[in-house]
């Protein structure tokens, strides 16, 4: 591999070569938004309306708005199923009308949060942040308005 002081301006890798070389843990492709996002430092705003949702690639960089009427249950899935990367965070916030504690985050079997092992958690407020952050290959922390991890 050439040292960076070694690249000319025909031999650097240009923005097209790194939306097409970049490639996530598991080793496919990146999704081209999702690099855009972070390149951009963009983080949109995603609808989740239904009362389930497991984490995805896709999720990260954005915040959820958790607007279900009654409730909507969070499954934090392991490594081996969706490989998201080590530091990457999600945010959630609840604007549905249902129960606050009825919204719920759950981890996967395998999976600490914060380290319980299949811990999982409730909603404790409406209209305030709560962040998953990925901590290792199989660990989470959660923080916000969330109560006790259990």
């Amino acid at each position: 591999m050439s040292d960076v002081l070694d690249l000319t301006e025909e031999t650097a890798p240009d923005f097209e070569d790194f939306l097409y070389l970049v490639t996530d843990p598991a080793g496919s492709p990146l999704d081209r938004g999702v690099i855009i996002q972070r390149l951009l430092g963009a983080n949109p705003v995603e609808t989740i309306s239904g009362t389930t949702s497991t984490i995805a690639i896709a999720d990260m960089c954005k915040t959820h708005l958790l607007s279900n009427a009654t409730s909507c249950a969070i499954t934090i899935p392991a490594n081996a199923t969706v490989a998201v990367r080590i530091g990457e965070s999600i945010i959630y916030r609840v604007t549905g009308a249902g129960t606050i504690s009825s919204y719920t985050f759950t981890a996967a079997s395998g999976v600490t949060l914060d380290g319980v092992s299949t811990g999982s958690c409730a909603a404790s407020a409406a209209q305030k942040a709560i962040v998953l952050t990925k901590v290792g290959t199989n660990a989470w922390t959660i923080d916000g308005a969330v109560g006790a991890v259990a």
